[in-house]
């Protein structure tokens, strides 16, 4: 069950993902596999995330808390962490979301893994934007550049690029920002953000 709905998330099923994910979660929870359980909880907090659906997000969030919690791993804290912060992103908790960010680049540390350290320093750099601190989110955006490229993750360094190149042009600074050469839709939230910076520079 788990590998079918973590591969309908990762080809960006969504709405196939999810069923399967939370039925993977159940028998791994009936079963007493306390890892299988955290894989599929996270994987389906994370799906929640990319829906959209951020209430949802955090809730599935919470239980691989408490299974890191009980079995005291480094690793299903760290990635608890990673859920949590993708579902405070998703419901625009900017704060909160810089909060669990920092936690998570810890824990991962503290696990002795990278994994999604890029993702959580690209969460905290987009939180920075939203709240009008742009010269921060661009420090924060090129550490998290720095990560993806060490990973060798090309979708998280396309993502960094993008949202360095957009806080470029909040700061006025078109020529470094066309120099990304990103080509995406910018987020509404985003857009109004970006204008109100310039309203008030």
């Amino acid at each position: 069950m788990f590998g079918l709905g973590d591969a309908h998330r990762q080809l960006g099923r969504l709405a196939d993902a999810t069923g399967p994910l939370a039925r993977a979660g159940a028998l791994a929870r009936e079963n007493g596999d306390a890892e299988a359980e955290a894989h599929a909880v996270l994987s389906l907090s994370l799906a929640h995330s990319t829906l959209g659906d951020g209430e949802a997000a955090l809730a599935g969030a919470d239980r691989p808390a408490e299974l890191a919690a009980v079995s005291r791993d480094k690793l299903t804290e760290a990635r608890s962490l990673n859920a949590r912060f993708t579902a405070l992103l998703t419901l625009g908790r900017w704060e909160e979301t810089i909060a669990a960010g920092d936690r998570a680049v810890r824990a991962y540390a503290a696990a002795g893994v990278q994994e999604a350290t890029d993702y959580a320093l690209n969460a905290k750099g987009v939180s920075l934007l939203a709240l009008g601190r742009p010269e921060e989110a661009l420090a924060c955006l090129e550490e998290a550049l720095r990560a993806a490229s060490a990973m060798e993750n090309p979708r998280t360094e396309g993502v960094c690029l993008y949202n360095t190149a957009w806080t470029q042009w909040t700061l006025g600074r078109y020529g470094r920002a066309a120099g990304g050469n990103v080509e995406m839709v910018r987020p509404a939230w985003l857009t109004a953000q970006a204008e109100a910076l310039r309203e008030h520079a």
